[in-house]
């Protein structure tokens, strides 16, 4: 990998309405095997106030009894972050600390601690407070009780991860084992004992999206003296870095936007094999929709006004008449628009649910991934999934038919947006113990009957 320094964007004309970002410095995430196992890596401070970093890479090193020795941070969970002191007062880019907060995902950071699921990219190191990155990668020690260890002395501060796994929807990730130290006159040391991301990032940042962002082959590049964020991204396959790509977006044109959608040309999935598009909501500031309010526009290089990103993957898998089908989802009847328009609509939808009394954790209206409506929910064939569903009658047999899938925003999807009043909602239903026992995490499709119990839902009971 060629050493990258990111000089002030000079991004190519616009075409049209259309943006056009370059590959480079970090846009996307390119294919690069972590090749650290087994040795240090040194960022050594050229000045005794630590603006300025070196770095070099030598064998082993990772110290095992300090590991062992290292005080548990107990309940340290999936997302998560702890303070600790420090024995000395530690200078990191021009300001010095007293402590620091241990971020369950690989990394240490100062002034606030990161406990955000957002995706462990380039993007956010850089923007985000300033930050130590060993392994800056999804990991969860919810899964390795006092796998995360501290260990304070008056010469070092060492924090391990000892057989931490990455995070997996299911089953246990693979185990990562490794550590930071931090010394007095500021130097650091990133060792490696048993480490294998799927991808992560390692480096040191400022933060703030302080200028001067290099990215290096750390085991291949000879050291140069760095100013700003230097770092290397590791992956096993290629990936948009959508935070990096709204920071270069914003160097060049104006805050005025609510969503910034990305397409790109390299045939790159928007989210892994199967994936066809995402959204990425930024900033939340409403509430009875489900969604927690916040604000991370300032790590994507918004001052404030954008919302959401929107991920739609390579162009290569949409047909050029807008309302074709798209083939990965023909079966759900999405077109290109009512992708991007299901996108959209994830800043708001689809979160909110009525109770179940049997199981106050339910979310019975909610389907895939607890953010679509459910297979069994008559959505009135919104475009957040869920379908159309015919009531045939008590004497029917089956007594439930989907019918209409995949139309539009619903009366409900546009209340909960704040576009109308309950009182124009009309009356929806839930269909509870279907038989057969199809799963509300099953995408929408037509034609489908089945038994079951209806609930009957009102507007007033919905946001909750």
């Amino acid at each position: 990998m060629r050493a990258l320094k990111a000089a002030p964007a000079t991004a190519a004309p616009d075409a049209g309405s259309i943006a056009i970002i370059q590959d480079s410095d970090g846009v996307v995430e390119r294919q690069n095997q972590f090749n650290l196992d087994g040795a240090t890596l040194t960022f050594t401070p050229v000045n005794a106030t630590a603006t300025q970093y070196r770095y070099g890479v030598a064998q082993q090193g990772y110290d095992a009894a300090a590991a062992a020795a290292g005080a548990p941070l107990i309940a340290l969970d999936d997302d998560d972050s702890r303070l600790v002191t420090l024995p000395f007062a530690f200078p990191f880019f021009g300001a010095s600390y007293r402590q620091v907060y241990v971020n369950s995902d690989g990394n240490l950071t100062f002034t606030v601690g990161d406990s955000a699921s957002t995706p462990r990219s380039l993007g956010r190191m850089t923007a985000g407070p300033p930050r130590i990155s060993p392994l800056f990668d999804d990991l969860n020690p919810a899964q390795t009780a006092g796998g995360v260890r501290v260990l304070v002395e008056g010469a070092r501060a060492v924090v391990s991860w000892v057989k931490v796994p990455e995070y997996a929807i299911s089953g246990t990730g693979t185990l990562q084992t490794f550590q930071a130290r931090l010394y007095p006159d500021g130097h650091i040391d990133f060792a490696y004992a048993d480490v294998n991301p799927a991808s992560a990032v390692a480096g040191i940042a400022p933060g703030a999206l302080q200028p001067g962002t290099t990215l290096v082959d750390f085991l291949t590049d000879a050291s140069a003296v760095y100013t700003a964020t230097i770092a290397e991204v590791f992956g096993n396959s290629l990936t948009i870095d959508v935070v990096t790509v709204a920071q270069q977006f914003y160097q060049t044109h104006e805050d005025a936007y609510d969503y910034l959608v990305i397409y790109n040309n390299m045939g790159i999935p928007a989210l892994g094999e199967g994936t066809v598009a995402y959204e990425e909501t930024v900033r939340s500031s409403g509430a009875g929709y489900g969604v927690p309010q916040g604000d991370a526009s300032q790590q994507f290089g918004s001052a404030g006004r954008l919302q959401s990103v929107l991920n739609l993957g390579p162009l290569s898998q949409y047909p050029v008449d807008p309302n074709a089908l798209v083939p990965a989802r023909a079966a759900q009847a999405d077109t290109p628009l009512t992708i991007l328009t299901h996108e959209a609509g994830h800043l708001f939808l689809a979160f909110a649910s009525i109770k179940n009394a049997a199981d106050p954790t339910a979310l019975p209206m909610l389907g895939f991934q607890l953010a679509h409506w459910s297979f069994l929910f008559d959505s009135e064939a919104s475009v957040m999934e869920g379908e159309r569903i015919a009531d045939l009658g008590g004497s029917a047999a089956p007594e439930f038919l989907t019918t209409d899938i995949t139309q539009a925003y619903a009366p409900l999807d546009q209340y909960l947006m704040g576009f109308r009043d309950a009182s124009e909602v009309p009356d929806v239903f839930l269909v509870n113990n279907p038989s057969p026992n199809f799963a509300a995490a099953q995408h929408q499709y037509s034609g489908i009957a089945f038994n079951g119990t209806r609930q009957n839902i009102a507007a007033e009971h919905r946001r909750e």
